[in-house]
């Protein structure tokens, strides 16, 4: 939805403009930005609180501009993450492929710890029927009552999570 970047500070505050301006044009999407204008005028004139917090935004932009602060969406926005070129968001594909694969070698789904308490590896067979997760469930199945680091490598986990992956 536009509108809901900047003035992070200012969103927060019970008189918050922007929460006014949503209102108003959700309650009247009839009006044009003319008359819009005019009842966000006279809300914030009938409103000292309103006025106060459009000051404090203008004062930290103006006070940030004076003294060469760069604003953190103007950074954003000249990122080269944010509008790579072709060749960049092919290096980035690579790149991420690779932290994938990296992180998929670290893993060990037999520490990983469950909603009980305990490691995969500890749980039994029951206990993973019980979870949420089709994946755990699975394995529950396949494992019966013994525990799963007794009965299954990471590497057999790792082929039954693949039936789960999309």
């Amino acid at each position: 939805m536009p509108g809901k970047t900047g003035a992070k500070r200012q969103s927060y505050k019970a008189s918050n403009p922007r929460a006014l301006f949503d209102q108003l044009k959700t309650e009247h999407p009839e009006w044009g930005e003319g008359k819009l204008f005019e009842v966000l005028c006279e809300e914030f004139e009938a409103n000292r609180d309103y006025r106060y917090t459009i000051y404090d935004y203008w004062f930290g932009n103006t006070l940030d501009s004076w003294l060469g602060r760069k604003s953190k969406t103007s950074e954003r926005e000249h990122s080269p993450r944010r509008n790579p070129t072709p060749q960049q968001r092919s290096q980035y594909k690579k790149e991420r492929e690779a932290m994938v694969e990296e992180i998929k070698a670290k893993f060990d789904y037999l520490t990983m710890m469950m909603p009980n308490g305990k490691m995969l590896k500890d749980c039994t067979g029951t206990e993973c029927i019980n979870h949420i997760s089709p994946f755990i469930r699975d394995i529950g199945k396949r494992v019966g009552k013994r525990r799963v680091g007794v009965t299954l490598t990471n590497e057999m986990i790792e082929e039954i999570n693949k039936n789960y992956i999309k």
